[in-house]
């Protein structure tokens, strides 16, 4: 996600806000933000005025940190600083801002949208989450969204008085170890025998986010539908009931396949998507690289 900013001379109030109404954030959303910075920055800028643009290539409010990657996009343009390096400041700003969205944060989210290259990200009782540089085999995977059945605050709402308190610890202890073991199994393996490992995991996780009520029909058919497309599964992503997933290719024919055939199985089943399906190849992506 990045934005760009044209201040208006005369000083009026922000007319236009070109954010995509794609997941359910609207204007006033936006503007909600800018009031969060401007309580944040002392100075003379008033960010209610002139007008913002967004350009994004991920789903937005649905998933993927893409509220991180607001926060983190409108602090470089509140601090002046390149979008091209790692900025502590952009990320302690950001990650005031992004409490707008979900409360207490632990600033992974913001961490990676501020980072450049690929890193895994944990989370610290003292200070910022800690940061490893590592190396994404080649790997490819399909993304999308469907419309939200509720926000990601109703989904943790849900599950603080709906999920029996041991389920849950015990569920959030085997997604962490499924975090690990994912991390794991990037060093010293095949291209081939990577991608078969994650889908497991990413199978597995999609499994647990299931008891905790997180997906719905919608999401399961459209990974029953990828698999017959020849994926190996997929994921949703984010606080769930919707929203953003990805979908498992284990090469880049099966990832064409999916992304050929997937949307007329979609529109036989009558499902919807907010947001079109786009892939993202990894190439033995590391850090120092912007894109995959």
């Amino acid at each position: 996600t990045s934005i760009e900013r044209d201040k208006n001379k005369d000083d009026q109030p922000c007319v236009a806000v070109g954010t995509p109404n794609e997941i359910g954030e609207d204007r006033a959303g936006f503007l909600k933000l800018l009031k969060k910075l401007q309580s944040e920055i002392a100075g003379p800028d008033d960010f209610g005025n002139g007008t913002w643009r967004e350009i994004n290539g991920v789903p937005r409010t649905g998933g993927f940190g893409s509220s991180a990657a607001l926060c983190v996009a409108i602090s470089r343009i509140a601090l002046n600083r390149a979008a091209q390096i790692y900025d502590v400041q952009v990320h302690s700003l950001a990650n005031r801002l992004e409490t707008l969205f979900h409360g207490k944060t632990s600033g992974i989210d913001t961490g990676m949208a501020c980072d450049n290259g690929a890193s895994a990200w944990f989370s610290s009782l003292q200070g910022p989450p800690k940061r490893r540089i590592i190396r994404i085999p080649k790997w490819h995977i399909i993304y999308g969204a469907v419309p939200r059945n509720r926000s990601t605050e109703s989904s943790i709402r849900q599950l603080e008085h709906k999920t029996e308190k041991t389920h849950f610890m015990s569920s959030m202890r085997k997604l962490g170890r499924i975090a690990v073991d994912f991390l794991s199994i990037m060093e010293g393996n095949s291209p081939e025998v990577f991608a078969n490992a994650a889908s497991k995991l990413v199978n597995h996780a999609q499994e647990i986010l299931a008891t905790l009520n997180l997906s719905n029909p919608i999401l399961d058919k459209i990974f029953e539908l990828a698999i017959r497309c020849g994926a190996n599964g997929g994921k949703l992503s984010g606080g769930g009931s919707g929203g953003a997933f990805f979908i498992c290719a284990k090469n880049k024919k099966t990832r064409n396949e999916v992304l050929t055939n997937l949307p007329r199985y979609l529109t036989e089943e009558n499902i919807h998507l907010s947001f079109p399906l786009k892939a993202l190849d990894f190439n033995n992506h590391s850090h120092g690289a912007r894109h995959p």
